[in-house]
């Protein structure tokens, strides 16, 4: 009895101060968005580097995805060593700081690989998890919701983060002096919103959505190695493989898309449908949220995944009609779709395989990042093989069909 009246305490003192928390941990992934940015970032890269083809270049896309997938992992273990994800915020700014610092001195495509790719998408992903699995223990009961806010910030990052990257390249500035301002600020915020990330006190426990447990899947404790014996692991990460492999695919090439589609269009016009896709993202990413707090994990999945599907085959025929309008309204699609997929791993894995081993079967989850990263490259090559985006968007709109039915398959831990 007097364990349960100090939960009861500890959860009403910090009910409403909790949302604070989760404003900064928006905050934090607003600034750390920089790969869905890169397609505006290699404009002036491009430009410098004339006999560099698209999927050479679009590779440092894929070096970083690979990067984030694998030390993904390295993050997770290391929030359960040190017990706390501060360490892993340092860790991420500094490795932020390095990985703009190395690429604004690049003068060999291979400098970015290393510098934007190897260390910018460890550094992302270390901050990236430690934020997601540090802000979702204070909000167990309303998970969807807190990991679509946060998911929204990272998603609205790269409209924000491309925006003001084009406007001050547009000014004359050398993109080399931005990158370097860049990496400045996004370090310093990441490690100064580290000293307030800390995990809930002991005894704090949330209630349970009463409505959201009808439509949801059943819980169990899992080691790492316990869950990947299982089909339903396999059917999520075939689920998150190739719903993001889709999107993705999409959002890495949408400059080249737009211009494809109108080559005349001036920067700015490009970065803002950019950024339209970006805010359909954004926008995506909360209503998954609020889908899974009320009708579960079970419908969530299947929705997102289908929403994928159609948007990717919206996109393909918006290249099929070379329509810019169309065209905009397919990003608007793809970047709700794409965004509604992103917070599945997180609620996904916590519903399925539990609290206790959460913060490394996620990272295991979100590997499927390695493959999907090559999505970019993949697309280029096709473009390169093709002379056109129709063929790309069609394999793509595959991809997110599959991804659609491992979501109907996934039915039980």
């Amino acid at each position: 009895m007097e364990t349960a009246k100090n939960e009861i305490s500890a959860f009403k003192k910090w009910k409403h101060k909790r949302y604070i928390l989760l404003v900064l941990g928006v905050v934090m992934m607003t600034v750390i968005s920089i790969p869905y940015a890169w397609s505006v970032f290699n404009a002036p890269i491009a430009k410098e580097f004339l006999n560099v083809g698209q999927a050479e270049l679009q590779f440092t896309f894929t070096v970083f995805m690979i990067s984030y997938g694998v030390f993904g992992i390295v993050g997770g273990y290391l929030v359960g060593f040190f017990k706390t994800v501060k360490i892993n915020l340092w860790i991420a700014a500094g490795l932020i700081f390095l990985s703009f610092l190395s690429a604004s001195f690049a003068t060999e495509l291979w400098h970015f690989y290393v510098g934007f790719g190897v260390l910018g998408g460890a550094g992302v992903v270390f901050a990236y998890n430690a934020i997601i699995v540090n802000l979702t223990k204070w909000f167990h009961d309303r998970v969807g919701m807190a990991t679509g806010f946060l998911m929204m910030g990272y998603g609205l990052g790269s409209f924000v983060i491309g925006n003001v990257f084009t406007a001050i390249v547009s000014s004359g500035i050398d993109w080399r002096t931005v990158f370097l301002a860049f990496g400045i600020v996004i370090a310093l915020i990441t490690a100064a919103g580290a000293f307030f990330m800390f995990f809930p006190p002991q005894g704090y426990e949330t209630p349970v959505s009463v409505r959201a447990e009808k439509y949801s899947l059943e819980t169990l404790e899992c080691t790492p190695g316990q869950m990947i014996k299982r089909p339903s692991f396999w059917f999520l990460f075939g689920m998150g493989t190739c719903s993001m492999m889709a999107g993705m695919g999409v959002i890495s090439n949408a400059r080249n898309l737009i211009l494809d589609v109108n080559p005349a269009l001036e920067s700015s016009m490009v970065a803002l449908a950019v950024g339209i896709l970006s805010i359909g993202s954004a926008c995506g990413r909360v209503f998954t949220g609020f889908l899974n707090d009320y009708y579960g994990t079970k419908t969530n999945i299947r929705v997102s995944a289908f929403c994928v599907f159609l948007s990717t085959l919206l996109a393909a025929l918006s290249i099929t009609t070379q329509s810019y309008v169309f065209l905009v309204i397919a990003f608007i699609c793809t970047g709700f779709s794409t965004g509604m997929s992103a917070p599945d791993g997180a609620v996904v894995t916590r519903k399925l395989f539990g609290e206790k081993h959460y913060q490394v079967n996620f990272e295991v989850v979100m590997s499927c990042g390695v493959l999907n990263a090559f999505a970019s490259t993949f697309v280029g090559g096709l473009y390169d093989l093709s002379g056109a985006y129709i063929l790309p968007m069609f394999v793509l709109a595959g991809f997110g069909f599959i991804g659609f039915i491992c979501s109907c398959l996934i039915r039980k831990p």
